[in-house]
């Protein structure tokens, strides 16, 4: 049975300014949400309205289900039955996910090309690295096409597919690409790789 992708939650605000916000999702993916279309059409019984203050639209956050909601907008909810009450307004991902675009900022984030790149210099076809690292061919077309990667399937494509240790750090790229460190990693990876193919 196909696994049918659910969409991914938020997990952060990585930048927001005039009103574009840059959201970085679970599956690896940063989309850019530009509000001024969406607001610009909001009428003022739109809860969304209130957004067109830029002090408002700054104090979006990510709550803890991974929901953008802005802090400083306030939306009455009303139920049969029930007392008033006031909460914040939100967006659910979804439909941040499918409004959104590429982000400049996803590229960083990209392994999609670099996964095609060292399976193809290791003469591997997707049938052979699906069978080293236990994922299906179609999700890892998916992954060289950069999009829905997670985390721990790239740690098995590296790990399992490649034999190579997959490191993410938090350093600046420029320092870390001119490091002595970094020149040693990828001597080391470069040494695994010409070793893998004789």
């Amino acid at each position: 049975m196909k696994r049918q992708m659910k969409t991914p939650k938020i997990l952060k605000i990585i930048k927001s300014e005039n009103f574009t916000i840059d959201l970085a999702f679970r599956n690896g993916e940063v989309k850019r949400v530009d509000f001024t279309k969406i607001l610009k059409e909001a009428t003022e019984e739109n809860p969304l309205y209130q957004l067109r203050d830029s002090e408002v639209f700054d104090s979006c956050i990510v709550n803890e289900s991974g929901i953008i909601t802005w802090e400083k907008a306030a939306v009455k909810v009303e139920i049969p039955g029930l007392p008033e009450s006031v909460t914040t307004v939100e967006m659910d991902p979804e439909t941040l996910y499918e409004i959104g675009e590429e982000s400049p900022l996803n590229q960083a984030l990209q392994f999609g090309s670099e996964i095609r790149e060292i399976r193809l210099f290791k003469k591997m076809t997707l049938a052979q690295l699906s069978t080293l690292c236990g994922i299906s061919e179609s999700e890892l077309s998916r992954v060289e096409n950069n999009k829905n990667i997670e985390l721990d399937t790239l740690r098995r494509i590296y790990q399992f597919g490649f034999d190579m240790e997959l490191v993410i750090s938090g350093k600046d790229r420029k320092t870390n690409h001119t490091s002595r460190n970094y020149r040693k990693s990828k001597a080391r990876i470069l040494k695994i790789l010409n070793n893998r193919i004789t």
